[in-house]
């Protein structure tokens, strides 16, 4: 059990380093977007709405546009974006190797804090469990 414990610890504490990174990750990658466009190294695009699909109980959906660049670009819109997109009505994107960037209706607010929450809660959780697992032993021993 002690081994099962500690390996259970180890990987809790894995996991919150992992998705720590990678919050981390997408937030710079966000904030390097808005740097390149506000320095001007992007170009802004009209994007015209074609059509909008939702999955059952989702909140968002992916929004189909059309621009000068693409006839058809698949997009998947977050809550607002998705309620606000209506065939014909236009919205500005910035093309990124990665896909459009659509500053107005993205936010990297959730990973600031996502990062944080998964990096504490797997690596308390992951000393928590490998330090009881550890002590489990300990008084089995005496």
């Amino acid at each position: 059990m002690t081994v099962t414990g500690k390996l259970f610890g180890l990987v809790f504490a894995i996991c919150g380093i992992g998705l720590f990174c990678h919050f981390n990750n997408s937030q710079r990658q966000f904030e390097a977007k808005l740097q390149s466009i506000q320095a001007g190294k992007v170009q802004p695009e009209i994007l015209t709405v074609i059509e909008k699909r939702q999955r059952h109980r989702q909140e968002g959906g992916w929004v189909f546009f059309r621009s000068n660049r693409q006839s058809e670009i698949v997009h998947w819109a977050p809550a607002e974006l998705y309620a606000a997109a209506s065939p014909g009505n236009t919205v500005t994107g910035y093309y990124f190797p990665d896909g459009y960037f659509i500053p107005q209706y993205e936010s990297d607010k959730k990973a600031g804090t996502a990062k944080w929450v998964f990096l504490g809660a797997g690596v308390l959780l992951g000393v928590l469990i490998f330090l009881g697992s550890s002590m489990r032993r300990h008084k089995n021993a005496t």
